[in-house]
């Protein structure tokens, strides 16, 4: 699962208030989600691919062949948010250049996050 969210200011400044995060639908944007799963042979199964032709605040996949028969372990998820519209059309209310900054920087050291600048994607990795 993939979720754009945001935070009020208001709660994010001060720690004594409840700290929640809020939908916005017009933060949509295209992404998609791929979960793959490693058999003890070496061969990998493609779990579920969604690529779907609308643009997502949050994205999930399920496949129900696969309920009960995966160890969490051997599950590995390739997920992909393109940011480019916003980037390029500098759309300030929903993501602009110096927000993918902001956000590459954050999570510059977070090994499941590679943020491709030229083409404005952030991929998304989880799995060993």
């Amino acid at each position: 699962m993939i979720g754009i969210y945001y935070r009020s200011k208001l709660l994010s400044q001060d720690s004594d208030k409840l700290d929640h995060y809020f939908v916005d639908s017009d933060l949509s944007m295209p992404m998609t989600l791929y979960l793959y799963n490693s058999n003890d042979d070496g061969s990998i199964d493609n779990v579920f691919s969604w690529e779907p032709a609308t643009k997502q605040w949050w994205i999930t996949g399920f496949n129900p062949e696969y309920v009960g028969e995966v160890d969490v372990h051997d599950l590995t998820m390739v997920g992909c948010i393109d940011m480019s519209d916003n980037v390029s059309n500098n759309k300030k209310d929903v993501c602009d250049q110096e927000l993918f900054e902001k956000l590459k920087e954050q999570y510059a050291e977070n090994k499941y996050m590679y943020f491709d600048e030229i083409s404005h994607m952030v991929w998304i990795l989880w799995g060993e």
